[in-house]
């Protein structure tokens, strides 16, 4: 081989090399569909809001709010494009309004509020409420 061909395969090769070093390093970085998977273990809810922080960041990055109909399963199942990592989810459950009830707690329907702490990996998650 001479010594221009073998200085081209030399630079190509470090071009390759430093491109798959690059994607290995931000791959984690990236988003990708997460699939999250929300068990209402004690009773119906009619309303899920859920908000989710990254352990880097102070401010919520994303979340949906998801009204549940009277017949809906106990676990509500929701997909976003996350990245991989440690994250907070603040999570307020709204609970079915229990019949014969008085009016005045009819209402206003008990909320509550649950906080978890989830590291995503790319695998479907379950986070469990009571």
């Amino acid at each position: 081989m001479k010594r221009a061909e073998l200085r081209a395969w030399a630079a190509r090769a470090s071009l390759i090399g430093g491109t798959l070093a690059c994607l290995l390093l931000l791959r984690p970085r990236v988003p990708r569909e997460q699939e999250l998977a929300f068990k209402l273990t004690n009773g119906s809810a009619q309303q899920l809001e859920v908000s989710w922080t990254p352990d880097s960041e102070s401010d919520p990055q994303g979340g949906f709010s998801m009204n549940l109909g009277p017949k809906a399963s106990r676990t509500v199942r929701h997909t976003a494009d996350l990245a991989n990592g440690p994250y907070r989810f603040d999570i307020v459950v709204t609970r079915v309004q229990v019949s014969g009830a008085p009016a005045a707690a009819q209402a206003d329907p008990p909320t509550t509020s649950y906080v978890r702490r989830v590291t995503l990996e790319g695998l479907p998650t379950t986070i469990h409420l009571p």
